[in-house]
Formats: C-alpha cells, sequence, structure tokens
C-alpha cells in the first residue's frame, strides 16, 4: 500500500483504484494479511470455491478487484500469473490456436500457450511434466482458486486436439489427479472371489435358494426377502471398496481369492486404516458403513445365512454380539461403534447448509433462481442455454419434489410421469414404484400448475436439442441412458453456486424442505415425513427437532425483550437518609 500511494508514475485515479483492488482482496481472504510478505499460494487457497454472489458483488467487479491487485502486486515486485488473454503470442503458439477449430477450446488453451511461449517451450515438446509445471504455476502464482480445475480442462482439450486436428504437432499427455484413485474392478478379482461376491450380492437381491429346513409349511418355498437395488448396488460399491483398500495397501490381487483371506483381523485393520488416513486422519462415516457391509458378507460366510436387521441402530449402545464367537466379528462390531455418528439428527455440514437459509435473502435466490435461469436461457443460447434450462428444471423439480437425486436422473417419461389428459389443463403426477425407491416407499406427487407448463416446455422446446434426446430418460446422457447422479448433483451445485453463492448439494434440498416447511408449521413433522417418504415418523423428528428448538429460542428471546420494553418506564423510588 506504501508502495502505490509513494509512486510517482501513477496518478490520484490509478492510486485510488490499485488500493481498491488490494482491500477488496484483503476483505475477501481475511484474516490472510496483505502487510508484508504476499503469499500468492495462501491468497490462491483461500479463494478456492468461491464465487462473487458469496460476497454479493458482481463478476465483473471481482474481475476488475483481482486485475488492479495483480497490478499492484507487480509494482511491488511480486510475481503472479496475469489473467486469461494478456501478452502478445509467440508466432508458433499463435499459429498453433489457429488450428483448433472450436471457440471453447482455443479459450481452455489460450492460457497455457501464453506461458508456454514466454517459457520458449516448442508444441511439438510439450508432455506431462509441462502440464505439471503449468499446474504448479497456477497453485502459487495465479489469483483463481481453481488450479486443478484449469489443469484438468487444459490437459483434456490439449488431448482432445491431439487425436481430433490431423497434423498436430504434439502428445497425449498424462492427466494427474488431486487424489489418487484406488478402486479396481470387480473384473480384476480373483475368479473365486468374485463368484462368491456375486452369489452374495445376488442372495441380498432375493435370490438363490428359498427357505428350507425346519419352517412351518406356509414358509416353505418362500424366497428371501430382497434388498432394493439402490441397496444393492451401494453394498457392492462398500464390498469393492474395502478389497480396493486391500490393495492399495500392498496386498496382491491374487493372494485375495476368498472371503477368509480378506477378512483376517490384519486385513480388516489395514483396511479400515487406509480409509482413515484417506479421510485427513479423521474417523469418517465411511469407515462404519464399509465395516457393516464387511461384516454382513462375513457373517454369511460363517453361519451360511443372511444377518437379520444389517441396519444397526446406529445411535442407541445396542450389544452386537452373536450367537457364536469370532475374533473378525468382534472386530468389525468395535469398529462399527467406534465409527458410530456421535450426533443425533442433522450432521454439521447439513446444519451448516440450513443455516445459509436462516436468512430470507438467501432463500429468496434459491427460490427465484430456476426463472432466473430461464431468462438466461435465451441470451445464452446454444448448448449451454439448452444446459441451463435443463439444470433451472431440475432446481425446480427438487423445490416442489425433494426426492433423491438417483430418482430424479432416473425419471423415464413414459413410466414414471402421469398426464390426466392431453390440453392445458392437464394435471401431471409424478409416480416412482417402491422396487426403485432407497427405502421401498412409493413416490407420488402431483405437480402445481407452473411446474407442469415448464415441464412441458422442457420437453417440446429444449430437450430434443440434447444429445440422447431418442431415450425416454429425462434427463438423458450423450449415450442414451441416464444422467449420472454425480455429474448431476455437480452441475446442479455448480450452478447454484456461481448464480447465488449458495452452497447446497442435491440432496440437502430434502433437508431444505424440512426446514422450509418446518419453519411455517412447527406441529407438521407429518407432512413432511410424508413428503420426503421416510418410513418412520422417527426419522422426521430425529433430523428437525433441532429446527423446534431454534424457533423456541427465538420466541424466548421475543418474550424477554417484550418484558424489558415493557418494564423500561419502571424506576425504584431512591432511598433518602434519614
Amino acid at each position: 500500500m506504501q508502495l502505490i500511494a509513494l509512486n510517482p508514475d501513477l496518478t490520484p485515479k490509478q492510486k485510488t483504484d490499485l488500493t481498491w483492488g488490494v482491500t477488496g482482496i484483503a476483505s475477501l481472504v481475511s484474516p490472510i494479511s496483505l502487510e508484508g510478505a504476499v503469499n500468492i499460494a495462501a491468497i490462491n487457497a483461500k479463494l478456492k470455491g468461491f464465487t462473487p454472489p458469496m460476497a454479493n458483488i458482481a463478476p465483473q467487479t471481482f474481475s476488475n478487484m483481482k486485475c488492479r491487485f495483480r497490478a499492484a502486486c507487480e509494482i511491488a515486485g511480486i510475481l503472479v500469473q496475469p489473467g486469461k488473454n494478456q501478452g502478445a503470442l509467440s508466432v508458433v503458439w499463435k499459429q498453433l490456436l489457429a488450428m483448433v477449430p472450436d471457440d471453447w477450446d482455443r479459450r481452455r488453451l489460450s492460457r497455457f500457450a501464453h506461458y508456454a511461449g514466454q517459457q520458449g517451450w516448442k508444441p511439438e515438446d510439450i508432455t506431462t511434466e509441462h502440464m505439471l509445471r503449468f499446474l504448479a504455476l497456477l497453485a502459487h502464482h495465479a489469483i483463481n482458486g481453481q488450479e486443478w480445475d484449469s489443469y484438468t480442462r487444459t490437459c483434456k482439450t490439449w488431448n482432445k486436439q491431439v487425436k481430433t486436428i490431423p497434423g498436430w504437432p504434439g502428445t497425449v499427455v498424462e492427466i494427474i489427479r488431486k487424489r489418487d484413485p484406488y478402486m479396481v474392478s470387480m473384473d480384476a478379482l480373483h475368479p473365486v472371489l468374485r463368484a462368491v461376491l456375486l452369489a452374495y450380492l445376488d442372495i441380498l437381491a432375493g435370490g438363490g435358494d428359498p427357505l428350507d429346513g425346519d419352517a412351518p409349511v406356509f414358509l416353505k418355498g418362500i424366497t428371501r426377502k430382497s434388498l432394493s437395488p439402490v441397496t444393492i448396488k451401494l453394498r457392492r460399491t462398500q464390498i469393492m471398496q474395502y478389497v480396493s483398500a486391500l490393495v492399495a495397501q500392498g496386498y496382491p490381487l491374487d493372494t485375495l481369492a476368498s472371503v477368509d483371506a480378506i477378512t483376517t483381523t490384519k486385513a480388516i485393520t489395514d483396511a479400515m486404516d487406509f480409509f482413515f488416513h484417506r479421510a485427513g486422519d479423521k474417523m469418517a462415516t465411511q469407515i462404519q458403513y464399509i465395516a457393516l457391509a464387511v461384516r454382513g458378507l462375513l457373517h454369511h460366510h460363517i453361519t451360511g445365512r443372511l444377518r437379520h436387521g444389517i441396519r444397526v441402530d446406529k445411535y442407541r449402545p445396542a450389544s452386537l454380539s452373536n450367537q457364536f464367537s469370532d475374533p473378525r466379528i468382534d472386530l468389525l462390531d468395535q469398529i462399527i461403534r467406534e465409527a458410530r455418528p456421535q450426533e443425533r439428527g442433522l450432521v454439521a455440514k447439513n446444519k451448516k447448509c440450513n443455516a445459509q437459509f436462516d436468512d430470507p435473502r438467501n432463500l429468496a435466490k434459491l427460490l427465484h433462481l430456476p426463472r432466473r435461469l430461464l431468462k438466461q436461457v435465451a441470451k445464452t443460447g446454444g448448448k449451454d442455454g439448452v444446459r441451463l434450462a435443463e439444470i433451472a428444471l431440475a432446481i425446480e423439480f427438487l423445490l416442489m419434489c425433494p426426492i433423491r437425486i438417483s430418482n430424479l436422473v432416473g425419471i423415464d417419461l413414459d413410466r414414471h410421469i402421469l398426464k390426466s389428459s392431453s390440453g392445458k389443463k392437464a394435471v401431471f403426477r409424478l409416480s416412482i414404484p417402491k422396487g426403485e425407491v432407497k427405502n421401498k416407499h412409493e413416490i407420488e406427487f402431483e405437480f402445481p400448475d407452473h411446474l407442469a407448463r415448464m415441464l412441458e416446455r422442457h420437453i417440446n422446446l429444449y430437450r430434443p436439442q440434447l444429445s440422447g434426446a431418442g431415450s425416454t430418460w429425462l434427463f438423458p446422457s450423450t449415450d442414451g441412458g441416464p444422467r449420472l447422479y454425480k455429474l448431476m448433483t455437480r452441475q446442479i451445485s455448480g450452478i447454484i453456486r456461481t448464480h447465488t453463492g449458495l452452497i447446497i448439494t442435491s440432496h440437502q434440498f430434502r433437508h431444505l424442505a424440512g426446514k422450509m416447511f418446518l419453519d411455517g408449521h412447527p406441529v407438521g413433522h407429518e407432512t413432511v415425513r410424508q413428503v420426503l417418504g421416510h418410513a418412520s415418523i422417527d426419522t422426521t423428528t430425529q433430523y428437525y427437532t433441532g429446527n423446534d428448538q431454534v424457533k423456541s429460542g427465538r420466541a424466548y428471546d421475543k418474550a424477554v425483550l417484550a418484558l424489558r420494553d415493557s418494564t423500561k418506564f419502571i424506576t425504584t423510588k431512591k432511598r433518602t437518609k434519614s
């Protein structure tokens, strides 16, 4: 700041602008100090995930702020990476970008091209190592908080040009991930272990032999009760995560040939240590659920029977003991108890999410976002505009029908959307059978008029422009199947964060639904239970009792303040000395 104020080459207007940029960035990265040595890497890390609406500033204002701050850093002699498209491109890189037919691809490669030209690199010499040096530059000398996203987009775009443009002077580069992947596929497992796991999953799904042995006549021949397809998929993933953790810990795949081989006490310990360290030396809830899945597999392996009550009460210290003793079962039971969440109801991240909407301005931002997005569709145009319309519909669905994201992306227009008749006054209904729902409770929602019209407009106008529109999925993927729920979640969360500054996942819409209704209807837990599809009212009250406590606290505060106001003119008579 002193260097700016004392610089004789700057006009008063320039000094004011540069000071505004520095103080603006300082307010965003507080408590990081901008006095003395400025740490660009620390500022970049602090800005990770930041969007201008979070600070109630316009995107252009934030862009100008960063520009002024970069200029101030240059005056102070601090190395900082310039913004996109600044400086002249070298001839060879300018010619290379001219070969790229897509405007967006050229933009994604522009920053790297400028940096490579400054370093004297030639396009034909680019390797993975060059891309990693570019990543280090973004992490330590750029101000955007998105170095990994920028690096990944650059690598993918570069590889795309290598594969699609004849004569592109370069080779495919390896994309280094932020976290090392550790999952192995089911096909990579030892054939014996793979056969055992698939048979176990088939039994969980209701396959295998019917009940036999000692049982009443009316029970003989009845197949076992099955878990839902969603739960089966989850059990498979959890067991594969466990086996993959063993491989990551150095266990050769060919030695993991049986359930006994993967469930020794040492193997259990090593796998759980892997998840503990991967979570940053924290007892993640994931550890409990993986231990439960492995315990169920081991119980079936030892006894030949499925374990009854596979969903252990996570909060009551009920005994998990069995009629038999096995040190592996005992170890898994201890892990399950220790990894059990200590809190009842909403966890801290979901409470933090709901707390955003205690401010009515934030709630208004989200409630009116679908309408705002649809207004931008025509202005944006093209595929980006269509995607924006799609996300607007998805957000409106989650607000009006707070279903799970797996059910949202799994909506089939032929099977799940029912229409009473043709015409403008037709009534639309969402009907998803219980076999496709996580807790086996069917979903039935009648659409409000505005959502029905929004859905019709999307189907007739926007959806035909999507890749995969030939399928019957409401949200199709490019290959004609349903959209991957993880991708849909990222798209929804990203649009909300970009346009409102709010941080909320697709699943947290369900928690918000409970909060919104109970804030206006304090005794409406049964309605919330029905809307969210909870099997028991206990689940609803367990998650949303905290809302009642907050509202009770507000009522108490109002009562105390009312008493204060009503007694402010009451004075005590002063004592007189006799």
